[in-house]
Order: structure tokens, then sequence, then C-alpha cells
């Protein structure tokens, strides 16, 4: 029926702000570890900015 996860698509929004999320793919099929390195990265761009939403991505 569904094909496997081979990574993640994790949104970041600022807490204050009306803008839209900013988003970034990570290629790990592992959520936290996933989201480990989204954080680290996301920490580099945006660095107030809170995880808002995590998306499977699928085969």
């Amino acid at each position: 029926m569904f094909g496997d996860i081979t990574g993640w698509l994790v949104a970041f929004k600022y807490p204050a702000s009306d803008s839209g999320p900013q988003w970034l793919e990570v290629k790990q099929p592992e959520r936290e570890e996933a989201l480990a390195l989204a954080r680290q990265l996301a920490a580099q761009r945006w660095p107030e900015a809170d995880v808002c939403k995590v998306v499977p991505i699928m085969e």
C-alpha cells in the first residue's frame, strides 16, 4: 500500500512570525536522526525557529 520512508521534510517557523515555514529535506529514513540533523542545519540558517511540521518522503 505505502512505500518505504526514504527521508523527511521538516518545516521550521519563527514563533512570532506571520511568514510561512522554511522547509528542509533530509534524506535519512530514521525520523529521530533526521530531526536531529534538520535542527542542526536550521540552527545555522534560522537560529530561533522551531520545528512546526514533519512529513515523511516515501518511494
